[in-house]
């Protein structure tokens, strides 16, 4: 049930968590170019081919954007709003580089503001999103007890939140680490 899927995604390695949340930002982010693209172009596919550039230089730009701006050092469980806000200016600087590859592609600036106008509010709320309905599974907040930091965000730290997720006396609220790659 959902309690063996919250934690099997706790005791993945960082950086299968990491694959997975890459993964689904780049197919979020496609899909929302692509529906950028069809609204401001009113549907008219075979118009916009010239565009199909876009999705690739996209992808290329908005990892390490997202990298850049932490969300993919951030402990799902533990993010809140500055995770907002890094969504909100990494999905800004993506959609400027979306509009401007429009205007390369020989879009006037009216299209290429719409595509960007489009991208921008889907891809704050699809990562936004994304990023609770993670934090929403792997999150217990019906446990009482409590509330404790763990040092050490490895995997003994990992095996530590499994093991107070059994019992009642400890919520573990916090990971100090001092591993950066953590």
């Amino acid at each position: 049930g959902l309690t063996r899927l919250q934690s099997w995604l706790i005791l993945l390695p960082a950086l299968a968590k990491r694959l997975i949340v890459a993964t689904c930002d780049v197919s979020l982010l496609v899909l929302v170019l692509g529906i950028a693209v069809a609204l401001a172009s009113r549907g008219e596919w075979r118009a916009e081919m010239d565009l199909a550039f876009i999705f690739p230089v996209m992808v290329i730009v908005a990892i390490p954007v997202l990298a850049w701006q932490g969300l993919y050092r951030a402990i799902i469980r533990f993010i809140g709003e500055e995770m907002l806000f890094a969504v909100l200016k990494a999905v800004t600087l993506i959609a400027l580089v979306v509009a401007a590859c429009s205007l390369v592609a020989g879009k006037d600036f009216r299209q290429s503001a719409a595509i960007a106008a489009v991208f921008w509010p889907f891809a704050i709320v699809g990562l936004a999103a994304g990023r609770l309905t993670m934090r929403a599974l792997v999150s217990r907040r019906r446990q009482t007890g409590e509330r404790v930091a763990i040092y050490g965000a490895g995997l003994a730290g990992r095996h530590l939140v499994t093991a107070s997720a059994s019992g009642r006396g400890f919520v573990p609220v916090l990971f100090i680490d001092d591993s950066p790659s953590l």
